[in-house]
């Protein structure tokens, strides 16, 4: 259906604006509008990037990952940006450092997304949440991890530590 959508996009005029036009007539209902799409390029990224106030990239320590940002959602930012020379808000884009663990590469990474260039339109956040097996396993019990309790004191601490990095990225976010 994704196709289906990218083709009805593109083949309508103003299908870039389609989803803000869509969005406008929600927004006092809701304090917050979520869209998610897959970082990729496409006429359906446009849309949601030209509907956002602002982006949000989970984005994990891992090369591949990160290579397909800067192919993919980046380019599609720099795109996006002559769209500011006609009064056209292009949202900034702020990264979530997520799934990070305690290894070499992963703080490699971590300094490579932290480390300001001109080419780079993103920003990261401060916070970043930690790589937890709890997060799969509450999501195959289908409950919410503040809620995922399996006993262990350890097991208990590390899903209230997962928690509590989702609250202080919930606030980071409502400062923006």
């Amino acid at each position: 259906h994704s196709n289906q959508l990218q083709s009805w996009l593109a083949s309508k005029g103003d299908g870039r604006f389609r989803l803000k036009i869509a969005i406008n007539k929600l927004v006092e209902e809701y304090d917050y509008i979520l869209i998610d799409t897959q970082g990729a390029k496409g006429n359906l990224q446009d849309a949601a990037v030209l509907a956002a106030d602002i982006l949000i990239s989970p984005m994990p320590p891992e090369m591949a990952v990160i290579k397909e940002l800067e192919r993919g959602t980046l380019s599609m930012l720099s795109d996006l940006q002559s769209y500011k020379n006609m009064g056209i808000n292009v949202p900034s884009l702020f990264g979530v450092i997520y799934k990070v663990d305690r290894t070499k590469d992963a703080k490699q990474f971590i300094e490579y997304l932290n480390n300001p260039t001109k080419d780079k339109f993103y920003t990261m956040l401060n916070m970043q949440i930690p790589q937890a097996v709890t997060f799969k396993e509450a999501t195959s019990q289908q409950i919410p991890v503040t809620k995922f309790m399996n006993g262990t004191k350890k097991k208990q601490s590390k899903a209230q530590n997962s928690a509590i990095a989702i609250s202080e990225l919930i606030l980071e976010i409502g400062m923006l």
